[in-house]
This record gives C-alpha cells, structure tokens and sequence, in this order.
C-alpha cells in the first residue's frame, strides 16, 4: 500500500531529526567519528528513500473551516492568563492525563526553535505540530498555540485535543465566548468520549461560563473514576460544591 504524502513527510521530518541529533552527539562525545558516520549515511538513506517515495494522492474536497463565535478569537492578545492545571497535566493524549511523547523521540531533548522548523518544514506532519502546540499550551503561551491547533483543525477537524485545549484557551481568554468553547469541547468528547480533560474543562464552562450546574454535574461524575492528579481531584471536589452535588 502507498503511503500518502503525510506519511513520507512524517519520515522525512524523522530522518532530518536523526541526522541533527547525531552531530549533537558526536558534538557531546557520545559517539565516534565512525559511529557517527554510519549513522548519518543510514539516515541519509532514509531521507532520500522518503524523497522519492510514492504516494497515494490526497483526498480531494473542500477545506475544513472551524466556525467561531466573532473573530477576537484569532486575534485576542492572550497575556497573564492564569491556566488552573498546566503544572498538573503534561503531556497528554486523549483519555490519559499524563503520557509520554512521540513514540521514539523524547522530546524533552528537542528544542522548541527546532520543532518550530520541523513544522516549517513539513507543513503537513500533524504529529510534531501537536506536540509543538502542546508545548506552548503547557506553558501557559496561548498566542502560540492557537495557530498551531487551529491548523491541526484544518487538517484534522476532529482531533480530540486539538478540539479540548482550544475550547479551553477560548473560554479563558473570554468566558463570554463559554458557547463557542463548549461546542469545542463537545467535539472533542465526541470523539472520545472518556476525555477526562475534555469532561474537566467542559464541567468548568458548564458551571462557571454557562451557569449550568446540572451539566457540569453530569459531567463531574463522569471524573470520579479517573485517575486524577490530585490538585485536579481537589478542583473536581470544590466544583461538585459549587454545582450543589449531595
């Protein structure tokens, strides 16, 4: 079967990684010259396979547009947020709330200039823009993360996380947006449905954006069985209080 042009993108995204992350090492002294040298012409061999390899075209048809509510939004000026779990929950996938990174490369060892000219690079490979914009999520840096979740979107429209942390950077930069951030949260649960993040942010713009207490409950419940960081558990714990659970 042939691999569509993400694919071979992916790989060459992958190969030109490997190659820096050799003349680091060589630089370091974790290898030999020679080491070195076999490496580079392995992944050499990888890059220019990726080059000329066949592709499936792409799928044909419009555009995804994301629909929001007014354009602030893409212009907002996110500054001095406070995001209420970013030391809590890192580096998640939907239904977890802590995981590891991309399967084989830690990318506590990637800096962010050099994921931001892999995606320069290679528009196309959603994987490494995700961990890029999960990057500047974690750190509270929204006006950096939006554009790369929003691109995700086009590409992806039902990404789950993707979906989740812009429904959230929505409701913080405007808890009067709290309708358009739902419907955001919504499709990421969608799709997921044991989101625990999702259900998370969702319960907190259902009790304090829309004012209702009941849909957050609802979901609040949903959380009880998870496995919680325990200063999520504690805001879980205060948000059933606030929503009048029993």
């Amino acid at each position: 079967m042939m691999a569509t042009d993400q694919q071979r993108q992916e790989r060459e995204a992958q190969a030109r990684l490997d190659l820096a992350e050799v003349d680091e090492q060589l630089t370091a002294g974790e290898l030999d010259e020679a080491t070195a040298e076999q490496l580079r012409a392995r992944y050499r061999a990888e890059l220019e396979a990726a080059a000329v390899e066949t592709t499936d075209p792409e799928p044909t048809g419009p555009s995804v547009k994301r629909v929001l509510v007014g354009t602030a939004l893409m212009t907002v000026a996110i500054i001095g947020i406070v995001f209420l779990v970013a030391g809590a929950i890192d580096d998640r996938q939907p239904g977890e709330f802590v995981t590891g990174n991309i399967e084989g490369r830690d990318l506590s060892e990637v800096s962010t200039e050099e994921m931001e000219q892999v995606v320069a690079d290679f528009p196309n490979v959603v994987g490494m823009r995700l961990s890029l914009a999960r990057r500047y999520f974690d750190a509270g840096d929204f006006s950096q993360a939006l554009p790369h979740y929003l691109r995700i979107l086009e590409q992806e429209p039902a990404n789950p996380e993707a979906n989740a942390n812009v429904g959230w950077m929505t409701y913080l930069s405007d808890p009067a947006q709290s309708e358009t951030a739902a419907a955001f949260l919504e499709r990421a649960l969608a799709t997921v449905a044991d989101y625990p993040q999702a259900s998370f942010y969702l319960a907190n713009v259902r009790l304090y954006g829309l004012g209702d207490p009941g849909g957050a409950l609802v979901l609040l419940e949903s959380l009880a069985g998870a496995d919680l960081p325990d200063d999520v558990a504690e805001a879980v714990d205060l948000m059933l209080t606030d929503a009048g659970a029993g």
